[in-house]
């Protein structure tokens, strides 16, 4: 069995692993038999940026 693990840096979000254009799994550790080659992407989306807006108390 191989393992592969996807790890989102900092600001972004794993979303899932694809191959062949076809999404094969939302986790991002993803386990299969090592019974042939593979091309596996994994995706991954940029965080929606924080805004914070300033306090007025009157």
């Amino acid at each position: 069995m191989v393992t592969a693990t996807a790890t989102a840096e900092a600001g972004y979000t794993f979303l899932h692993w694809a191959e062949g254009g076809d999404v094969i799994s939302t986790a991002a550790s993803y386990s299969f038999p090592a019974t042939a080659d593979r091309v596996l992407i994994a995706h991954f989306a940029a965080d929606a940026p924080k805004i914070y807006l300033p306090l007025v108390v009157r």
